[in-house]
């Protein structure tokens, strides 16, 4: 849907738009809206979509400081510079690729989640890092719905079914003070 102020437009495959069933929204420095679908990433730039697909369902989107995209897919992390996709996770052993959600820190810190737990992929010098937190907590093997940055530098974390956790870099905490979370799916922290 569009707003100009006066009336709601609703924009569909019928206007250009790659699937119908879309799953996140990012706006660029340049105004244009960019949509994660079932059937790929489309960009809108007020007038008409430009569809860009690699065979995934995109999930979620990331814009880093530098205006960079970032991609949460069925099949991975891609980064979509030139109109062309690259995989982030290509040479990483990673048995579940399903990407579900991500933050991005910048190019080189980025933090995503999956069924099976929260990760963060470091790149520095053509070379990648994962690093797998499940295995430091195993908190983090939960199914991860959501993540988001906050200012001082920690991460909000959402689950499905397992409530809130903040990570402040080097500790999880459980966000459930009288346990009104325990057990409830956290889609999105803002």
């Amino acid at each position: 849907n569009s707003f100009d102020g006066w009336k709601f437009e609703t924009l569909t495959e019928q206007n250009g738009l790659s699937s119908n069933y879309v799953y996140d929204l990012a706006e660029d420095d340049k105004h244009n809206l960019w949509v994660a679908t079932k059937a790929g990433l489309s960009q809108y730039d007020g007038v008409k979509f430009t569809n860009y697909s690699n065979g995934t369902r995109v999930h979620k989107l990331a814009f880093d400081y530098s205006n960079q995209l970032f991609l949460a897919t069925d099949r991975g992390l891609y980064q979509f510079v030139d109109n062309k996709f690259t995989d982030l996770l290509a040479a990483i052993e990673l048995k579940d690729k399903n990407i579900r959600t991500l933050c991005v820190k910048d190019e080189h810190h980025i933090f995503f989640g999956t069924a099976s737990g929260f990760y963060q992929l470091m790149r520095e010098h053509n070379q990648s890092t994962l690093i797998d937190y499940g295995k430091q907590n195993p908190v983090m093997t939960n199914s991860i719905a959501s993540i988001t940055s906050d200012s001082n530098g920690n991460y909000w974390i959402g689950t499905y079914g397992d409530g809130a956790y903040k990570f402040d870099g080097k500790t999880f905490t459980r966000i459930d003070y009288h346990h009104e979370l325990y057990r409830q799916t956290v889609h999105g922290i803002t």
